[in-house]
C-alpha cells in the first residue's frame, strides 16, 4: 500500500505507475489517476509545444521506434508452431489469426471504440475535412475497390437485403415510386405503347431461354447529370441486369463529347436532325475557399457580414449572391 501525495488516498501499488532507477523499478509519488490528470492539464496548457516535440522525436528516432514496434508486434517461432499467441492486454491465448499483434482483435476493437467514443466529434470533423480536400482521390479509390471486390460486395448486399427486408422496404417503395413518376413525366404523347410492350415481352422470352436476368434499359437514362432521355420505343433496348448495373446512369453507347464517340445512338440520331446548336458558357468560380466556422454565433455573425442567409445545412454559396436566370424555372411543354 502507498499514500498518494496529491489526493492523499492510500492505494495498492498497482494503482501507481513505476519508473526505473539504479535499484530497480519504484512507484511514482502520485497515483495513476492524479498523474493522468496532471499530464492532461499539462498537455492542454502546452499542446502546440508537446506536439512539435513529439514530431521532432519521432523524426530523429524513427528507426528505433520502428524496431520496437516490429519487436512488439512480432510473432515468435514457438507461437507460430503452436498456432496461438498470448494477448498482452487481456492475457488470453488466441489463435494467430486473432492475435497477430500484441493485442488480440477483440481487445483492439474495444480500444478503438473507446478512442472513437471519447473523440467522436473531432474524428467526424477530421473525416469530413479530409473528404472535402481529397474528394477526387477518394472517389477513384472507391471505384477501384469496388472493381476488385465486386462479386463479394454484390453477395453481401444480396444477403443484407434478405436479412433486413422489412427495414429496407419503405426505402425501396419510395425509390420505385420516384422511378415510376420519372417514367411518366418522360413519356411523350407520340410514344408507341404497343412497341414498348413488345420489348418487355421480348425481355421475358430471353430470360426464359437463357436463364439470365434481363431488363429493358434506356439508351439515354431518364435521370442523369449529363442528359435526361425519354421513355419511348426508340430509346429502349433489352440488356442483361449485369450490363445495366455497370452502365449506371452516367453514360450510354456512342455518347458524344464524353469520349464515347461523336454521334447519337440510332434511332435517336434521326430525331436530332435539324435541331439548333446550343452552346452554354461555363460559369466556373474565380476562386473557391473553404471557411470553417466554430459555432452558431459565428455563423450568424458571418451571415450578417456577407448579407446572405446561412444555416447549419448550407454547403456552399456564391459571393456576391448568384442571381438566377429569369427562365430557370420554366419548362418545355408539348402543346400538341
Amino acid at each position: 500500500m502507498k499514500k498518494c501525495t496529491q489526493c492523499g488516498e492510500i492505494k495498492p501499488l498497482v494503482e501507481f505507475n513505476t519508473r526505473k532507477n539504479k535499484t530497480g523499478r519504484v512507484p511514482f509519488p502520485e497515483c495513476k489517476v492524479c498523474g493522468n490528470a496532471r499530464n492532461k492539464a499539462n498537455y492542454e496548457k502546452n499542446r502546440e509545444a508537446v506536439i512539435a516535440r513529439t514530431i521532432e522525436y519521432n523524426r530523429v528516432h524513427r528507426d528505433q521506434i520502428n524496431s520496437r514496434t516490429r519487436s512488439k508486434n512480432s510473432t515468435s517461432v514457438e507461437e507460430i508452431t503452436a498456432g496461438k499467441k498470448t494477448c498482452k492486454k487481456c492475457g488470453g491465448e488466441k489463435t494467430i489469426q486473432a492475435g497477430e499483434y500484441w493485442k488480440c482483435k477483440p481487445c483492439n476493437d474495444i480500444s478503438n471504440k473507446n478512442t472513437y467514443d471519447q473523440n467522436r466529434d473531432a474524428v467526424l470533423a477530421h473525416k469530413k475535412a479530409y473528404r472535402e480536400e481529397n474528394l477526387y482521390h477518394m472517389t477513384a479509390l472507391s471505384k477501384a475497390n469496388y472493381a476488385r471486390n465486386r462479386e463479394s460486395k454484390l453477395a453481401y448486399n444480396k444477403r443484407y437485403m434478405k436479412e433486413n427486408w422489412e427495414k429496407q422496404l419503405p426505402r425501396i417503395l419510395a425509390k420505385n415510386a420516384t422511378r415510376r413518376a420519372n417514367k411518366v413525366r418522360a413519356t411523350p404523347k407520340w410514344a408507341n405503347q404497343s412497341k414498348i410492350q413488345e420489348l418487355y415481352v421480348q425481355r421475358d422470352l430471353i430470360q426464359k431461354a437463357t436463364c439470365v436476368a434481363h431488363t429493358v434499359d434506356h439508351w439515354v437514362p431518364l435521370n442523369s447529370p449529363n442528359a435526361c432521355g425519354l421513355h419511348w420505343e426508340g430509346n429502349l433496348r433489352v440488356i442483361t441486369d449485369d450490363e445495366n448495373s455497370r452502365k449506371s446512369n452516367l453514360y450510354w453507347p456512342d455518347m458524344w463529347d464524353y469520349g464515347y464517340g461523336t454521334e447519337l445512338p440510332q434511332p435517336v440520331n434521326n430525331e436530332w436532325v435539324g435541331m439548333p446548336e446550343f452552346v452554354q458558357e461555363e460559369q466556373k468560380p474565380y476562386s473557391q475557399i473553404t471557411i470553417r466556422i466554430a459555432n452558431a454565433d459565428d455563423l450568424k455573425e458571418f451571415s450578417e457580414l456577407i448579407e446572405q442567409k446561412l444555416t447549419d445545412k448550407t454547403k456552399s454559396i456564391w459571393y456576391p449572391e448568384l442571381t438566377r436566370g429569369a427562365n430557370s424555372k420554366k419548362r418545355w411543354c408539348d402543346e400538341s
